[in-house]
């Protein structure tokens, strides 16, 4: 299982909200520990898939 997937099902047990929104939830936070900055340009290549970095 992934830091992600990990991630995810914790926030699960803390949020009742539906699951793109706690996929994207934890993708964001594992991008953010991963790169160490808010800036969303590099943010995006840190997601999992094929997220543009231009896309932002």
């Amino acid at each position: 299982m992934s830091e992600f997937n990990r991630l995810r099902l914790i926030l699960g047990k803390h949020f009742q909200w539906h699951g793109a929104r706690l996929t994207l939830l934890a993708q964001f936070l594992v991008a953010v520990i991963r790169v160490r900055s808010v800036n969303l340009s590099q943010l995006s290549t840190a997601f999992v898939g094929k997220t543009l970095a231009a896309s932002n």
